[in-house]
């Protein structure tokens, strides 16, 4: 994809054949990556490193920023070729990579649970604590309830059995939620060329907004590690802030505040236009310090290892179309609105998920959840691994 763009020239249709091959490879490792990791943390780790999923994206998006600020002598051709080459090297060490012990678990194959499991704690395969954790895999994969030879699982079981449906249900509304709740990739979505007049060039802002987005993903991290509190907290922090931010700017177009006729971004009072950017490079912080990968954990840790990934693929794509619904959307909303119907659309998306996770009980993300097995929480029922029962929802 990423070769077929230059050769192709900026408006061929080999270079829409690369963009397209591109988009769908983004998709697919996005649904891909956080299910590996998942599959092949620990019950501990879990979270972090889904979480640090998000930071190395952010990581990504602020070296992409850095090659812009040192000059223009980098073309789109050559940043296409560095992408080719860096999928290539990409490749190669996912190859070189282990498969999911919980993969080779579903299998039945013992002596790949014990290979991968070694392989990813840096342990021989003979050492008592990799004997210890595949047979603790294998027996509690095992207790996912079977599909039978005569009625094989499809995606319609999806719509049709509630332990497949609720959790498909939680992660498309978690998702709505990140997607709708603001403008959650703010580098990605020109929010950076909105403000760009007044507070630097695009790329700055840019640079500024994703930072931010960078040390709220290390704050998530925080959060889901043993000594944070856990993601229960994380989300109502990242939904209480992020509906603050959204309110906030919704107030700085408010013509009764601000007077007649207030824009977002340039051309915006000098004191709303910096009300604005403090409330949207906040809004980053506190959109990645939860919102930005709990959805995603949530969604790798609800499904049974045999819809894992049809799962979250369904759920993936939600994303990506509610982003697409949001970029595409958004300018023309708020040349037509002003945009204070726009943020407090977000700020009320927001605040309705507060509303519904402030309670407790919830089980959109169970705190007991950062220490559990994932076979032990995509049914939301307790597992009694020791007397080898599985309670699960019909």
């Amino acid at each position: 994809g990423w070769l077929a763009i230059p050769l192709g020239g900026a408006d061929s249709a080999l270079a829409l054949v690369g963009r397209a091959l591109t988009g769908a490879s983004v998709g697919m490792s996005s649904a891909v990556t956080p299910a590996l990791v998942a599959e092949t943390a620990t019950k501990a780790s879990r979270g972090q490193l889904v979480a640090f999923g998000q930071l190395a994206f952010s990581v990504g998006v602020l070296t992409q920023i850095a090659v812009a600020l040192i000059g223009t002598w980098v073309d789109y051709g050559a940043l296409a070729v560095a992408g080719a080459v860096y999928s290539m090297v990409y490749a190669a060490m996912v190859g070189m990579a282990p498969e999911s012990p919980r993969w080779f678990a579903s299998r039945d194959n013992s002596a790949g649970v014990h290979r991968s499991i070694a392989a990813l704690r840096a342990l021989p395969e003979t050492s008592a604590e990799v004997e210890e954790e595949a047979k603790k895999m294998m027996h509690s994969v095992r207790l996912t309830p079977p599909t039978r030879e005569d009625q094989r699982f499809s995606v319609l079981n999806f719509f049709t059995q509630r332990h497949l449906s609720q959790p498909l249900l939680a992660g498309f509304t978690l998702m709505a939620v990140q997607q709708l709740g603001g403008l959650c990739s703010l580098a990605m979505h020109g929010l950076n060329y909105s403000m760009s007049r007044t507070h630097g060039s695009p790329d700055e802002v840019a640079a500024v907004f994703t930072t931010s987005q960078a040390f709220g993903c290390v704050a998530c991290m925080w959060f889901l590690g043993d000594s944070g509190p856990g993601r229960r907290i994380a989300l109502l922090v990242s939904l209480a802030g992020a509906t603050v931010a959204n309110l906030v700017i919704a107030i700085t177009l408010n013509p009764v505040v601000f007077g007649a006729n207030p824009v977002f971004g340039s051309g915006a009072a000098d004191g709303a236009v910096v009300v604005q950017y403090v409330a949207a490079t906040a809004f980053a912080w506190f959109h990645a310090a939860g919102l930005g990968t709990i959805p995603w954990l949530v969604a790798v840790e609800s499904f049974p290892q045999y819809a894992r990934g049809a799962g979250v693929g369904l759920i993936a794509g939600a994303r990506w179309y509610l982003a697409l619904c949001l970029r595409s959307g958004f300018h023309s909303l708020v040349a037509q609105t002003g945009g204070l119907a726009v943020f407090t659309f977000f700020g009320v998306v927001t605040a309705a998920g507060l509303s519904a996770l402030a309670p407790r009980g919830q089980k959109l993300a169970s705190p007991a959840a950062d220490r559990m097995e994932l076979e032990e929480v995509h049914a939301w029922e307790e597992v009694d691994l020791a007397a080898g029962k599985y309670a699960y929802l019909p």
